[in-house]
This record gives C-alpha cells, sequence and structure tokens, in this order.
C-alpha cells in the first residue's frame, strides 16, 4: 500500500500512526498510547479518527481490533517505487547485516528466522517497496525474574533513551535490532513475524524463507489458518 507521506489522521502525521501500529501489535487502545507519551484527549482522538477511517472496528465485547485495511495501512509505505535491481541488492545488504546483528554481543535479541514477501516476488520492473519479516528471541534468559528484568534495564539505561512507558526497556532491545537492520533505507519494510503470521492473504500470495527452519514456519502459517477459519 503506497501512502501519502503529507497525510495526517487523528491530526497525526500519516508515517507516525503507522510506525505506532508497527510498535504495538498486541493491542491498539487508548491506554497503549498514553504509556507511550500520547495526552488522552489525542489518544482517544487518534482512535476515533482510526475507527471512521475503517482500520479499527469495536468488537462485541468492547476491544477495539485492526480490520483487514488496517492491516494493509500498517505495512504502507510513502517510499518512492523502486527498480527490482535496486530492490534486489537492498535484499542481499539486508541479509548481511542480519549476520552483523547475529553476530554483535551488544544485542540482547537474536533473528532466528526471515522471510522476504510481497511485490519483490512477483518481479517487474519497478516495484513498490521490499516486504520483509523476521522473527527475533533473546539470546539468554536468566532463570531469576530480577536478574532477567535487571539485564534489560541495564541495556536500556546504556542507550541514553527516554523512559516513556512501562516496558519500554524490553520494546528497545527489540527496536535497535530493527533499526540497525533497517539502517535508515526507505526501501526496507520490516514487519514482526507475528504480524506476517496474522496478515490477510490474497490469492496468489507467496513468501520465501531467507533465514530459519521452513518446516517451523509454515506450522505458524497454517496454525493460523486453522484459528481464523470460522467454525462449522
Amino acid at each position: 500500500m503506497q501512502i501519502n507521506a503529507g497525510d495526517r489522521i487523528g491530526g497525526l502525521p500519516i508515517l507516525e500512526v503507522r510506525d505506532l501500529r508497527r510498535s504495538f501489535p498486541l493491542g491498539f487502545h487508548s491506554m497503549t498510547l498514553e504509556r507511550a507519551g500520547y495526552s488522552g484527549y489525542r489518544a482517544k482522538k487518534l482512535i476515533r479518527a482510526l475507527l471512521i477511517v475503517g482500520y479499527l472496528e469495536a468488537s462485541t465485547d468492547g476491544h477495539l481490533r485492526l480490520t483487514p485495511a488496517g492491516r494493509t495501512f500498517s505495512r504502507g509505505s510513502a517510499a518512492k517505487r523502486v527498480r527490482w535491481e535496486t530492490a534486489d541488492t537492498a535484499l542481499k545488504e539486508f541479509m548481511e547485516r542480519v549476520e552483523l546483528a547475529n553476530r554483535n554481543q551488544g544485542f540482547l535479541m537474536t533473528i532466528t528466522a526471515a522471510v522476504v514477501f510481497g511485490s519483490y516476488l512477483r518481479g517487474g520492473e519497478r516495484i513498490g517497496d521490499l516486504d520483509l519479516a523476521i522473527e527475533l528471541e533473546p539470546k539468554m534468559t536468566p532463570k531469576d525474574s530480577i536478574a532477567f528484568h535487571r539485564m534489560y534495564a541495564d541495556h536500556f539505561e546504556k542507550s541514553g533513551r527516554a523512559y516513556r512507558y512501562v516496558g519500554c526497556e524490553y520494546d528497545w532491545a527489540q527496536r535497535e535490532v530493527l533499526l540497525f537492520l533497517k539502517n535508515r533505507k526507505r526501501t526496507l519494510s520490516i514487519h514482526t513475524m507475528r504480524d506476517f503470521v496474522a496478515m490477510d492473504k490474497t490469492p496468489g500470495f507467496s513468501y520465501k524463507i531467507l533465514l530459519g527452519d521452513p518446516e517451523r514456519i509454515s506450522a505458524k502459517l497454517r496454525a493460523h489458518d486453522d484459528n481464523d477459519r470460522p467454525t462449522p
């Protein structure tokens, strides 16, 4: 999905809204936004706007959930269309950075799976962007919960970033890897494996595994399809 970088939703730049959606794959509601530093007024205004444009909908239990249009929006890109050859070079550079990231002892997370999908695989002279999905797992998990929290808290403190909401030290451990992989390249559109598995698959959808266990990734997709299938 191509989006206009100059547009706004709920008073916020559209790219900021898209990035917020990507930052909170497990839920998107007023409390989430307030924890991220937005005022209650701004959070509610944005939620209303997303409901109006059809990117969010209220379920029967009153919770908000992302619509198919909302999932498409979260994958949107404002990058100009690029030549396939340019995207192919970017993919090779991306995989080099995956290897570098996994060797970087300063990162707490390791990349265990990576896939490419979308217009890159369909070919053509020009494509919208390079769609990728990665799975991150902790390099180590201390058995003691206090030591676990201390490890992430110390790591976050070393980054020099401001503590904006509860749990941001855990989010940062993943986000720093994503930033490293993206390397400021607008051609790359990097998603979590969770989002990749959950996204709507159009007829003819295809993907290519770049890293990881093919059977494990296929099993995740099958499990999601089975759970998403209506009960007779």
